[in-house]
């Protein structure tokens, strides 16, 4: 059996429109289409952060999306990491940050986008640090050269972040499609040039 068409129109610049949009169906098919355009919506927001984090596997890069019963959707796009980081193998110094970016490289991603400092040859060292360990729990210690982060991921949310609505009123229109072509409803594409 079909059910009635619904007709309105939908305004992807508008929150208000696209969320009146949302309520006109059954929760269980906005949920759908929200999950549905989420997911999407993640997955370009990770092309567009990968090309800036060249020296990043961009295999690792993940995104999680979590839904609360009254309503609420989050999403958080970022690199993975391994879990329980803690090395708990027993591994040190270089051997455990092999083993961390061969499990994903959430750990790195923090000072690639947010950058760190490095001590400056010819600043002297503490009182009482010697070896290969020296730096080892020194607070302040980033007085010497400060390596620029990538900010990607604020760059690009910054920029594409706005656009989730046009997911969201595609995956309406596409469900409102579905009431009365049925199978042959097709989503339309989303335009993506001008953008990061």
């Amino acid at each position: 059996m079909q059910s009635n068409p619904l007709n309105f129109r939908i305004d992807p610049a508008s929150e208000r429109s696209v969320l009146e949009a949302l309520n006109q169906f059954e929760i269980s098919v906005s949920d759908r289409i929200v999950r549905k355009a989420l997911r999407e919506f993640a997955e370009y927001e990770m092309a567009r952060i990968a090309p800036l984090n060249t020296h990043l596997n961009p295999k690792h890069e993940a995104y999680r999306i979590r839904y609360w019963p009254n309503g609420i959707a989050w999403l958080g796009v970022g690199y993975r990491i391994i879990p329980g980081f803690a090395g708990q193998d027993g591994l040190v110094g270089r051997k455990r940050r092999e083993m961390y970016d061969a499990e994903g490289e959430g750990w790195r991603s923090h000072f690639a986008e947010l950058g760190f400092h490095t001590w400056r040859k010819g600043m002297p060292k503490p009182d009482g640090r010697k070896g290969k360990g020296w730096k080892r729990k020194l607070r302040h210690r980033g007085r010497g050269t400060y390596h620029r982060g990538t900010q990607a991921s604020k760059l690009v949310h910054q920029a594409v972040g706005p656009r989730v609505r046009e997911f969201l009123a595609r995956e309406i229109a596409f469900q409102m499609q579905k009431r009365t072509h049925g199978k042959r409803a097709r989503r339309q594409p989303i335009k993506l040039e001008g953008h990061l």
